[in-house]
């Protein structure tokens, strides 16, 4: 017997799932969205930087890269959810020590807060 839902997902050629789900890129939840649904944004972020050599940049190329591609990362998630106060403490974090080249190994007073 073919019920609504079949004739709909044959028609949209799409699968059923349940939820958290991604659409667009952003994870859906029927409710307030976990961390783990946050963090591959964070990762992203994380990920971004361990792959380029801070102190082979200088201050305006390190400002250079955050405003043109890690600041670009979650403004469209930014744009559509609301993100927890520790997921944007952990962001600012790490580009703050980008920023100011910190390293495990190096650690450098920020000059301003960021």
């Amino acid at each position: 017997m073919w019920t609504l839902q079949i004739v709909l997902l044959e028609f949209f050629c799409c699968k059923k799932s349940d939820f958290p789900i991604k659409y667009l890129g952003v994870p859906l939840h029927h409710t307030k969205l976990r961390k783990q649904d946050l963090h591959p944004v964070i990762d992203k972020i994380i990920k971004s930087i361990a792959g380029w050599r801070g102190r082979l940049l200088s201050y305006a190329g390190r400002l250079t890269l955050l405003k043109a591609c890690l600041a670009s990362i979650p403004i469209y998630l930014l744009s559509i959810i609301k993100f927890p106060r520790w997921a944007i403490d952990m962001i600012n974090s790490h580009m703050g020590h980008f920023l100011w080249n910190n390293t495990e190994n190096h650690h450098k007073y920020h000059l301003a807060h960021w």
